[in-house]
């Protein structure tokens, strides 16, 4: 059995440390569960990442404590368009308005937001989330940064390279889980913008 400590990490250390586990069909420990979040162990949605894999993999998981310890953009200026403008009001918590924008770019996607709070004219969140994605499109990286560690293991598994625009703390996270998982994957090269390049040998099966 092979034990891992989520004491510095989140919900994507359990998710892929599980998922891989299930797909190399093996056995881990997972101590300190979202150890590094405010409230630690385990929230609804990761018990149903749990459960999930259980049921994929017909695994028999017994412990299900909570707080257990197993477990601004111009389109003329980028020849860019309006593709689809979506407008909606929603019951929530939060004081006020949200901005949510998709960015198609070449063969792929990404997406940037930004939250009202009281006083904060609406234009503003607006321009906050435009800002996030101007600054995304002036780069070079393929992916956004919410999107780079959630590639981590895909590229663990099947080699290859890929640049992304910061070496978030998820990033860092997820390297180091990997690595210690027996993956061959890391950071090739870094730029002064905080970007880099990960890079990976494919897995290969004994």
């Amino acid at each position: 059995m092979r034990e891992l400590d989520g004491a510095d990490a989140g919900g994507q250390f359990l998710r892929t440390a599980l998922a891989l586990a299930a797909l190399e069909d093996e056995t881990v420990r997972i101590e300190n569960v979202r150890g590094g979040r405010e409230t630690s162990g385990l929230r609804p949605q990761h018990l149903a990442a749990v459960e999930t894999l259980a049921a994929i993999r017909d695994a028999d998981v017994a412990a299900r404590q909570a707080g257990g310890a197993l477990e601004r953009l111009a389109p003329a200026d980028r020849g860019l368009e309006v593709a689809e403008r979506v407008e909606t009001t929603a019951a929530s918590d939060c004081p006020g308005s949200a901005v949510v924008l998709r960015v198609d770019h070449g063969s792929g996607v990404a997406g940037f937001s930004a939250l009202g709070e009281p006083g904060k004219p609406a234009e503003r969140v607006g321009e906050a989330a435009a800002d996030a994605a101007d600054r995304f499109l002036a780069g070079d990286a393929p992916v956004d940064r919410h999107a780079a560690d959630q590639l981590l293991p895909l590229l663990a598994l099947a080699g290859g390279r890929v640049r992304i625009p910061a070496v978030t703390g998820h990033v860092e996270t997820g390297l180091a889980l990997l690595e210690t998982l027996g993956y061959e994957i890391g950071l090739e090269a870094g730029d002064a913008d905080g970007g880099a390049v990960v890079a990976a040998e494919p897995r290969t099966r004994p």
